[in-house]
């Protein structure tokens, strides 16, 4: 069962809305930094998580994560998925709570379902490499003000006096120093790169800047990947962790000569050879048992994939 709020957490990171089949659907939210008073602490941008009852239709998106993570087929995954739902709606009702792993909590009160978020989502792309931190307000009393004040003046006026009465020894010497200074040349010139900016400082800096860079590379690689797969309902014969194992699935079984719409689908890090796409899933839903039947080929893993917007 925290196994599938695990699986839960884990997709926040990435989308929107995750939604629990006949459950409920979370949904994170940006929240912006914020700053506590009383605690005197500043808290970077997070990610507020609510829990959405009405949200139970099944887009896919939790399956096909768990067949990811356990290697298992589409509809293995919504049977585990469902097994879960049950236990989880049991637990609620004997208990009338329910931890969420470590990042929230349900509570249930005459019939009326609660989350409560208990950990930050500290993921928001605003606030990369940024942390809490405590900053008290400093408080001074007006004695304490007004003491330092008065001493603060002696001392000037002792200064005062002290200046008066070094003032023609110090212009002395300030003249005897710039006379050595003018008929005597700069013998050292080295110790003037002292004055220059660490060279290891600036490396350092750039490579945390390239660092980061790569990173975001990365995440709007894999987004761009799988803005390319069109909405809808795909036949799915297998999926493959590398696409050099799914071109070789293709070649070896002749696919592309028996299917006129064999298609390669990259989602995420999984690669599947679907073998027809439709908004329709009923229409797929014949095209899979005729699959099964066939007596020339055994597609018995032939599975229907959903591919939803991301965010929704």
């Amino acid at each position: 069962m925290q196994e599938l709020f695990q699986l839960v957490y884990q997709l926040l990171d990435q989308h929107t809305c995750v939604i629990v089949p006949s459950f409920g659907g979370f949904i994170a939210n940006d929240k912006a930094a914020t700053r506590h008073e009383e605690k005197g602490s500043f808290a970077p941008p997070t990610k507020e998580v609510i829990f959405n009852q009405l949200l139970t239709h099944n887009d896919g998106l939790l399956a096909q994560e768990l067949m990811k993570k356990e290697n298992c087929t589409f509809e293995q995954a919504n049977q585990k998925i469902d097994s879960w739902t049950k236990e989880i709606t049991h637990t609620l009702s004997d208990q009338h709570s329910l931890n969420v792993s470590d990042w929230g909590r349900f509570t249930q009160t005459d019939g009326t379902l609660r989350f409560i978020q208990t950990k930050a989502f500290l993921t928001n792309k605003n606030s990369f490499g940024l942390q809490e931190f405590y900053f008290p307000k400093l408080i001074q009393s007006v004695e304490n003000s007004n003491d330092e004040k008065k001493l603060s003046e002696k001392a000037e006026l002792n200064n005062h006096s002290k200046r008066s009465l070094l003032h023609p020894f110090i212009t002395g010497a300030a003249i005897a120093t710039l006379l050595m200074m003018v008929s005597q040349p700069l013998q050292n010139e080295a110790n003037t790169a002292s004055f220059q900016p660490s060279t290891l400082l600036m490396d350092n800096l750039k490579l945390e800047v390239e660092t980061k860079d790569k990173v975001i590379n990365t995440l709007q690689s894999e987004l761009n990947t799988y803005t390319k797969t069109p909405v809808g309902y795909y036949l799915i014969l297998a999926d493959f962790s590398t696409e050099t194992q799914a071109q070789q699935f293709i070649r070896l079984n002749n696919l592309s000569d028996e299917f006129s719409s064999i298609q390669l689908l990259s989602i995420g890090k999984r690669f599947f050879v679907s073998v027809s796409s439709s908004l329709s899933k009923e229409k797929l839903e014949e095209e899979k048992l005729s699959l099964r039947n066939s007596e020339e080929m055994n597609w018995d893993e032939a599975y229907i994939l959903s591919v939803t917007k991301m965010g929704e």
